[in-house]
């Protein structure tokens, strides 16, 4: 699964998936855990953390491969969106906090 990051343009705030090398910017956050938008934000930012594995559960239905591993990895998959959507708000009240530690660490490099 791919990592949740904070990307600042500009002004603006987004939240991005990545995997170091990669960045995909999911969209505009206000840190708002009130807000639906907020909400609508995580919940494709959880679905777009998973294209890898979903990606691998085509492969293996495509090929004919193992159908065995492809409903197991979709079991996963389905299990880990329902996981981050009962984690919310807490996934931004965490996101928040995490930055906040990134800024203040950064400020006392220089």
């Amino acid at each position: 699964m791919k990592e949740t990051m904070p990307v600042v343009l500009g002004e603006e705030l987004y939240v991005a998936i990545g995997d170091g090398q990669h960045e995909y910017i999911v969209g505009k956050t206000i840190l708002n855990p009130n807000s639906t938008q907020e909400k609508a934000l995580w919940e494709r930012a959880a679905k777009a953390s998973v294209i890898d594995e979903l990606v691998q559960v085509c492969v293996f239905l495509s090929q004919e491969k193992d159908e065995k591993k492809a409903k197991e990895l979709s079991d996963e998959i389905l299990d880990y969106l329902i996981q981050t959507s009962q984690e919310y708000p807490d996934c931004v009240k965490r996101f928040k906090k995490n930055m906040k530690e990134t800024i203040a660490k950064k400020q006392n490099i220089f």
